[in-house]
């Protein structure tokens, strides 16, 4: 070794060593902007498995399109079933009252939970929770959905496609019947496991039902998305029938459902994006999976294939549940890059510091699998998990973090890719009591979502829409709104509100006003901001903002053109063309009034020479091969240079000496800026530099899927020395776009057929190339000891291409090398690297473009005929479009050896060809020239205002450059025919002055509107008009001139009076006549105040006729009117008393009534002229007489009625019981009662002479009653005594019977006889006591009758029971019969007496 070669790697280590202190020193900053997560115990957070450390956005970023949603569902609680229209629409207000609180623009909301609808479907039936509603009467869903639009929310509607039940039924949360056409009243079409029952996704009815219940629900609703979450196949299913139906491929389990899944998908992502098309909608197909797509190992980097599909890593940096295996069998990366769906909403619902399922591991992945997509990429927030109070599991992570939401939301968005996120779920989000929750509502609700803003763009359907400006906006100085004209097919708009001299940024979260749903908006300072409208399309992207312009003139200009930055740099470029576009949107006469317009002009000639210098620059760019495969320097052009984005960088690859300091065999890109400096101007652009050995465009293959297990540099979960790690040969095997690493062993040039070794690794592929000059013969077994598993195999390369492929492991035939030609052994291992071609070997094609590392080289006879066949393609006649492809060919050409070159036959054809470019591109500079020096002299400067002169001259050196960059004729002619008609737009001073004049003319008549003249002053202002027209275009000879003719015209307009300045005069006159009237009325002093108030009453109406009248004459007349009426009052209201008066007593002599009933009207007919009188109304007046009469006819009608009651009310009087004498007595004063009223003549009369009658009668009842009471006592008290002295009369003659009898009779017989009959006197004796007072008492009170006709009837009674008893007993019979009629009679009186 010599002292240079010494020297030299001194030298070098020396250097490495510098530069690994300097990388020793390198902040923690990765990017600007961004900062290291630390963990709640306050280390660096590392992604898992690895030393790299997971950052976050150093600042929140405050995007100005954003989707921030929340899934809301009656199936979880989160709202409670329908119970009627008004409890639904108060419980929906309030959740979409939070949503707006905390910046929402998106609800999430359930609308199939389990082969239901909570909306009218005919497929499926209503859900349980919405059994009270009545569709006909109302519909939730609908009002739902405009209320979420009228508050700028889109309505994602959540459907589970496949999930019925859990309790084994077909309809477990359905209120009605399932109907016919529902495919779950087939049992063969559910799988079912144990309770859990759901449909089938391999049976194509099934499928089809899921779209068209997708379909119903798109076309009769306005839905802005259809949403599933990750409820797929279930655990345990068993469609061994359905895969023995229709697996016709022979796919294995998890493949066959994962088809299915995707047959699906695709199905209705063609249906919803035919709808779409035809509709103009943007309705979006979302997925939310679990956050597990596949589970793996560390990777530092993503690898894409040519059409951009993620190749490597196919799986997070996770371990746990993942839907792509069992059971869900959900292949979400491939419904991504077929892109049928339009977003992306993983469930990364665990904590960033989760030791298995990091949110942050997920979030990183899945920016990978969208980026190169367009599918949008939200994330699923788990706040239900901070809401729970539960430490266990995964639980305890989000205890760690009070702020877990904030860091997730900053780390989250560091990747373009993040497009927004939504939280699971809303009734978590009012779980107050954790501070984890309370945290996350307060830092979206007051910061990072404080200001409403649209939802993601979609980047699927923002190419296919419009971004449609409002045209027409208004500004209302009166009440300081904004109006504009509403576009269809858009979501809503941005007002945008700046200070006047900024430029808007719409990307500037502080630029935003407010986004709103309607076409008008109040604003609060038009004085000292700019507002701008711009519509937000159905795919959330946002027009051009157009300024309002109601106070856009010169001077805004002016101050935006002051403001401009010093010096200008090229991110100043959209400042300088907005205050273009707002110049070129002012009049002419505005135009000319921005004095500083030069240095608007010098500073688009800054940005012209900006965007020459990076056209320039990507030129360059475009040459570069940025693939570091080997130590090498990018080469640089004179005036660049080249600086590392990321300090940290430089530990990985020396820019200035080339050296990769890391030997990465996967993709890895470092940033690095370019930068061009050309006249003190200088632009940068970044380029991503690949160092790893693998290019961006190949699909580079490596065991364990896993870069790390190769290379001991590239970042994974392998480290060099432990398991796992297999070591990389330095060999590659290249099929077609796919790149396969031999392992460190298992590559074997062959230089001595009798010393071939076996391979170090057995189950990963083995390479043997014969370097012998001969052919060598070969056996499997000289390789590896057996086979590895049913996918083994071999591929023969020769010739870059594939020459022989077999399938299986043959120990017993040889196989045949030729020189150079290489053997790749397949193994176990191979068939299992994600996205292998070579699993099996039978997948690749004989012919097929491979070889071990790099192709072989041409032979100077192939790079000729290559050469020939280029030079015989060229086209007979030559354009200059050929000149790149005959250069391609000299250069190729002049690259080839001597040997070479003599091989190339036709040679001289490609220098006829050079010869006929050469005199093309000759023609061409002259055409250039004749076409500058055409442009130079097509117009006379001379004949144009300055500010001209310079448009003109920089247009035609703009114009000038174009035309030196042309490459064609037709081009040059095309640039010269477009720079004419623009030249010819430029006026020369006589077409100013007369542009100037129309302009004025238009300006002085939009400045007048007519419309608020009348039709007399609309004719004078036309005269005005005309005149001032004439004067201008005759007599006016410069623009002061206009100038002075319109101000002299508007001062003779401003003296006419408007529609509105004529109505104040015409007021004015109104009040003073008004006030006339008023002055006349109190003018009359003595009057009566009804006197007055009539007056005032004719006033008024005179007052509401001037009020009403449309001209001053009118008015007049009206005044007359009312002097006349107001004079003749008086004479006429006389008139009107004594007519009434009269109609009065003319009716009362016509009347034939009775006498007291004439006086009585008499009576009123004089009250009612004492009335008539007192009346000042006229009107009043001339309504008395006839309501008099209306009056006396109603008055005798009720009289007449009111007599006819009233002695029927007397009659009444005299009840039925009464006696014969009481009733003529009352009969006679009735009577006399009676009379009187019928002469009575009015009611009050009638009413005295009835109660007095009725007073009368009642004094003689109760007199009587009393008479009869203190008989009845007398009664009483003589029944008693006669009976006390008869009964002792009695005793004492029983007692003294015998010697009684003795004293009147001595006969004994007669005697005894006699004794025997005392018995019956006494009897008789005791009752004619009662029986004489009775009567007596009934003769006194009138009953006379009635005890002659008992007597008479009890006499003739008697005697003949007399004469039949005497017959039969004798005296005791007679006796008998007289007891029995004293008895009878004493029983009827004494029921009288009661």
């Amino acid at each position: 070794m010599n002292k240079t070669t010494k020297k030299l790697i001194l030298f070098l280590l020396v250097f490495n060593f510098v530069f690994a202190l300097l990388g020793m020193k390198v902040n923690d900053v990765k990017a600007e902007g961004l900062e290291v997560i630390k963990t709640h115990t306050g280390s660096d957070l590392t992604y898992r498995g690895s030393s790299e450390k997971v950052y976050k956005l150093s600042e929140y970023n405050y995007p100005t399109n954003q989707l921030r949603a929340v899934w809301v569902t009656v199936f979880a609680g989160d709202i409670s079933r329908y119970t009627s229209e008004t409890q639904f629409k108060q419980m929906m207000n309030n959740v979409l009252d939070d949503m707006d609180k905390m910046g929402m623009n998106a609800i999430v909301f359930h609308v199939r939970t389990h082969n239901n609808a909570l909306y009218q479907s005919s497929l499926n039936p209503l859900a349980s929770w919405w059994s009270g509603v009545d569709f006909d009467v109302f519909d939730p869903l609908e009002w739902l959905i405009d209320e979420c639009h009228q508050r700028g929310i889109e309505f994602h509607a959540w459907l589970n496609p496949y999930r019925i039940s859990a309790d084994g039924s077909n309809s477990q949360y359905a209120a009605e019947a399932l109907p016919a056409v529902n495919p779950a009243n087939d049992e063969n079409n559910l799988i079912k496991v144990g309770n859990n029952v759901i449909f089938d996704p391999g049976i194509p009815e099934v499928r089809d039902f899921i779209v068209d219940t997708c379909m119903e629900l798109i076309e009769n609703y306005d839905v802005d998305a259809i949403h599933f979450d990750d409820y797929f196949y279930i655990d345990g299913a068993d469609d061994t029938s359905t895969r023995e139906k229709y697996n016709t491929e022979n796919l294995s389990i998890g493949d066959f459902r994962r088809k299915q899944v995707d047959l699906f998908i695709e199905a209705l992502s063609n249906e919803i994006r035919a709808y779409n098309q035809e509709n103009h909608k943007a309705i979006q197909l979302g997925i939310s999976p679990s956050g597990i797509y596949r589970n793996g190992g560390y990777q530092s980097a993503p690898t894409y294939d040519a059409d951009g599909n993620l190749t490597m890593p196919t799986y997070s940096n996770t371990s746990g549940f993942a839907h792509y295996d069992d059971y869900l069998y959900s292949d979400t990366l491939n419904w991504i890059n077929h892109e049928w769906i339009d977003y992306i909403m993983p469930q990364c619902y665990w904590a960033i510091e989760h030791s298995g399922a990091s949110f942050v591991e997920l979030t990183k992945w899945w920016s990978w699998a969208v980026r190169n997509k367009k599918v949008n990429f939200y994330t699923g927030l788990g706040i239900y998990m901070g809401a729970d109070p539960s430490t266990d599991g995964s639980y305890k992570y989000w205890k760690y973090n009070e702020n877990e939401i904030q860091l997730q939301l900053l780390n989250a968005g560091q990747y373009p890719e993040f497009d927004g996120a939504c939280f699971y779920k809303y009734s978590s989000l009012k779980q107050t009591s954790s501070n984890v929750v309370n945290h996350a509502v307060n830092l979206i609700s007051n910061e990072y979502w404080a200001k409403k803003i649209p939802g993601a763009i979609s980047k699927y359907y923002a190419p296919l829409l419009d971004e449609v400006a409002p045209t027409t906006i208004n500004y209302d100085e009166q009440t300081n709104t904004i109006h504009f004209n509403e576009v269809e097919n858009s979501r809503g708009y941005m007002i945008y509100k700046v200070p006047k001299g900024t430029i808007l940024d719409q990307n500037d979260i502080n630029h935003i006003y407010q986004y709103i749903q309607t076409t008008s908006i109040v604003v609060d300072d038009f004085n000292n901001y700019n507002y701008y409208v711009a519509s937000v399309n159905l795919a959330n992207e946002t027009s051009e903002a157009i300024i309002v312009n109601a106070s856009l003139d010169h001077s805004t200009i002016i101050s935006l053109i002051d403001n401009l930055p010093n010096p200008i740099t090229y991110e100043d470029k959209s400042i300088i063309v907005h205050i273009r576009n707002l110049y070129d949107s002012l009049s002419l006469q505005e135009q000319q009034k921005v004095t500083n317009f030069n240095q608007l002009i010098a500073a688009e000639e800054i940005i012209q020479q900006y965007e020459e210098i990076e056209e320039q620059l990507q030129s360059y760019i475009n040459t570069l091969d940025l693939h570091i495969q080997t130590n090498r320097v990018i080469p640089l052009s004179q005036h660049m240079t080249l600086q590392y984005k990321n300090i940290e960088d430089r530990n990985l690859y020396n820019i200035e000496t080339g050296v990769k300091l890391k030997n990465y065999l996967a993709v890895k890109e470092i940033p690095l800026i370019i930068t061009l400096t050309e006249n003190n101007l200088s632009v940068s652009k970044e380029i991503l530099v690949n160092i790893g050995y693998s290019a961006k465009n190949q699909n580079a293959l490596f065991y364990r899927n896993d870069p790390s297990s190769m290379g001991p540099d590239d970042e994974g979960a392998y480290e060099e020395g432990q398991s796992g790690y297999i070591g990389w040969s330095g060999h590659t095997f290249v099929i077609e776009n796919y790149m396969l690493f031999i392992a460190l062993g298992n590559y074997h040039e062959i230089d001595d057929v009798t010393n071939i070794q076996s391979c170090n690794w057995s189950s990963v592929a083995g390479v043997y190339v014969n370097q012998t000059k001969s052919n060598i013969s070969f056996y499997l077994t000289d390789a590896f000891e057996s086979k590895s598993s049913n996918n083994d195999g071999y591929i023969i390369v020769a010739n870059n291409e594939i020459k022989t492929l077999v399938h299986g492991f043959d120990t017993s035939s040889a196989i045949l090398l030729e020189p150079n030609e290489a053997i790749i052994i397949v193994r176990y291992l191979d068939t299992l690297i994600t996205g292998s071609p070579m699993a099996p070997v039978t997948k690749l094609n004989v012919g097929m473009k491979a070889y071990i590392d790099e192709e072989v080289a041409l032979t100077d006879e192939q790079k000729a005929q290559n050469i020939i066949a280029a030079i015989e393609n060229l086209p007979l006649d030559i354009t200059l479009a050929n000149e790149t492809t005959i250069n391609d060919i000299k250069n190729q050409y002049d690259s080839l050896s001597d040997e070479a070159k003599l091989l190339v036959t036709n040679y001289q054809k490609l220098e006829e060809a050079i010869y006929q470019i050469n005199q093309l591109k000759t023609q061409l500079t002259n055409k250039k020239q004749e076409a500058i020096s055409e442009l130079n002299d097509y117009l006379n400067l001379d004949n144009y205002s300055s500010v001209n002169q310079n448009l003109i001259t920089t247009y035609i050196n703009t114009m000038i450059n174009q035309i030196n960059d042309a490459q064609s004729f037709d081009s040059i002619d095309e640039l010269v025919i477009e720079a004419k008609h623009k030249l010819d737009e430029f006026l020369t001073i006589e077409e100013e002055l007369l542009a100037y004049k129309e302009e004025s003319i238009e300006d002085l008549e939009a400045t007048i509107d007519v419309s608020l003249y009348s039709e007399e002053n609309k004719q004078k202002i036309h005269t005005l008009l005309e005149e001032a027209k004439s004067l201008i275009y005759n007599e006016a000879k410069s623009n002061d001139e206009v100038d002075k003719i319109v101000e002299e015209a508007l001062k003779d307009i401003d003296n006419i009076l408007t529609i509105e300045e004529e109505e104040a005069f015409l007021q004015q006159v109104k009040q003073e006549y008004i006030q006339k009237i008023d002055d006349l009325i109190a003018s009359f002093t003595d009057i009566t105040d009804a006197e007055r108030q009539e007056l005032i009453k004719d006033g008024e109406s005179f007052k509401v006729q001037i009020r009403n009248a449309t001209k001053q004459s009118d008015i007049a007349y009206i005044w007359t009117r009312a002097q006349d009426t107001i004079h003749l009052y008086f004479e006429n209201v006389e008139k009107a008393r004594q007519h009434a008066i009269d109609e009065i007593y003319t009716y009362i002599q016509q009347l034939s009534y009775g006498e007291k009933e004439l006086i009585y009207i008499q009576t009123l007919a004089a009250e009612q002229e004492e009335l008539v009188n007192k009346m000042a109304s006229i009107e009043e007046i001339k309504k008395v007489s006839g309501e008099f009469i209306t009056l006396i006819n109603q008055l005798h009608e009720e009289l007449v009625d009111t007599k006819t009651t009233v002695c029927k009310e007397l009659d009444s009087l005299i009840k039925s019981w009464y006696t014969d004498s009481q009733k003529e007595y009352l009969t006679v004063m009735i009577d006399d009662a009676k009379n009187q009223i019928m002469l009575a003549g009015n009611q009050e009369e009638v009413n005295i002479y009835k109660d007095s009658c009725i007073q009368e009668a009642t004094q003689y009842i109760e007199q009587l009653t009393k008479a009869m009471d203190e008989a009845k006592e007398y009664l009483k008290t003589g029944a008693g005594m006669a009976f006390l002295v008869i009964g002792i009369v009695c005793i004492c003659c029983w007692i003294g019977k015998e010697q009684m009898l003795r004293c009147i009779i001595s006969d004994t017989n007669i005697i005894q006889q006699a004794k025997k009959l005392l018995i019956f006197l006494f009897a008789i004796q005791l009752i004619k006591v009662p029986y004489q007072i009775y009567m007596s008492y009934l003769q006194g009170i009138g009953y006379e009758k009635l005890v002659f006709y008992c007597v008479a009837a009890g006499t003739i009674a008697t005697s003949v029971g007399v004469l039949i008893c005497g017959t039969l007993w004798k005296l005791s019979g007679i006796y008998a019969i007289m007891f029995l009629e004293y008895l009878i009679l004493t029983w009827i009186y004494k029921g009288y007496t009661r």
